[in-house]
């Protein structure tokens, strides 16, 4: 039986990224985009502070990544509506 306390979430750390370089190229993430592209994201997201990068474990074993930011950090039409404050989420899953 899963319990919520067999998953945690830790900061990303620039340790982390040689892990997420292989979850973006592995079968799982092929159409997301270019998974160098995908990458120089992710750290720039490390070294903005309104970004909030998240490795989801599983009994210490990390099978995700989620990230939240401020919605209006990319200014789009569909999201100019939302509250202020209100976070949008990016996850994937690696394995």
């Amino acid at each position: 039986m899963k319990h919520a306390s067999d998953y945690t979430f830790s900061p990303v750390e620039h340790r982390d990224l040689d892990l997420l370089e292989t979850w973006l190229n592995g079968p799982l993430l092929r159409d997301r985009g270019d998974p160098s592209e995908e990458l120089e994201d992710i750290e720039g997201d490390l070294r903005d502070p309104s970004v909030t990068a998240l490795l989801v474990r599983h009994r210490g074993q990390p099978f995700a990544y989620i990230q939240d930011q401020d919605v209006r950090r990319w200014p789009q039409p569909h999201l100019l509506d939302l509250p202020t404050r209100t976070r949008a989420l990016d996850t994937f899953l690696g394995d």
